[in-house]
């Protein structure tokens, strides 16, 4: 079980490593909420190895995206 420190799943790219995603820490509970965030993980994926741009989904809790603010 994954336990970041502001309680939130990390689901993104890793901003020091430009290859490497994650999806992780959900406390042991990430079977209610990991279908959707893979879904979205997805999508980013694809988005960034076809060079566009594309926002995360709406229903994508901002807590859970993985930005370097999250990590300091």
């Amino acid at each position: 079980m994954g336990y970041p420190a502001d309680f939130h799943p990390y689901v993104g790219r890793i901003p020091s490593e430009p290859r490497k995603w994650v999806i992780g820490g959900f406390y042991g509970h990430g079977m209610v909420r990991i279908w959707l965030c893979g879904k979205a993980l997805v999508q980013q994926l694809l988005a960034e190895e076809s060079n566009q741009s594309l926002p995360w989904p709406d229903w994508m809790p901002y807590g859970y995206i993985l930005r370097p603010d999250r990590l300091n």
